[in-house]
């Protein structure tokens, strides 16, 4: 083969590889509107053996293996800080040890004492607000969504907006 027809060769292969240089990040964007891009953040092989996937929809993929001994009979585990926004289906238990081993309820409960879930868990009891200048509203719960409706003993009915209220207090933290 001469000189000239691998020069050629050469150039025409420069052309080529330039040509895809150039044109990739049209065809990776191309890529990405149709596919699902994702980064794995996080892995360990500690024992709580911890991955974590973030997607670009807005979703994450989180692997927590846990171990924990179980009694014969019934058992009641609880765990703690779990993301708020999390899909309650997705949660997977199986026994490495005993493959009859089987969840009979699962309960996800989140945000148990934060303002907002108190009040929906103190519907129908007895709770005490103060206002900005300082009145004191006792009754029993109606609604504290948007604001708080509250029945007093007398059988009043005292509508209370948030933006005057200086304190809500309550007898207890609620069971559950």
């Amino acid at each position: 083969m001469s000189k000239r027809t691998k020069f050629l060769i050469a150039f025409a292969l420069s052309l080529l590889l330039g040509f895809m240089a150039l044109n990739l990040p049209m065809w990776t964007a191309q890529a990405n509107e149709t596919s699902v891009a994702a980064y794995h953040a996080y892995q360990t092989d500690a024992p709580a053996q911890v991955s974590l996937t973030v997607y670009n929809a807005g979703t994450a993929l989180v692997i927590d293996h846990r171990t924990f001994e179980l009694q014969q009979g019934l058992n009641e585990i609880q765990f703690t800080d779990v993301a708020a926004q999390i899909d309650p289906t997705s949660v997977n238990f199986k026994s490495v040890t005993d493959p009859n081993t089987y969840v009979v309820e699962q309960n996800y409960r989140y945000d148990l004492v934060g303002s907002s879930a108190l009040l929906q868990r103190y519907i129908d009891e007895q709770i005490r607000v103060i206002t900005a200048d300082g009145t004191t509203y006792e009754g029993r719960l109606l609604n504290g969504s948007n604001e708080i409706i509250l029945m007093t003993e007398a059988g009043e009915v005292v509508v209370v907006n948030y933006t005057n209220i200086r304190d809500i207090q309550f007898p207890q933290l609620p069971n559950g």
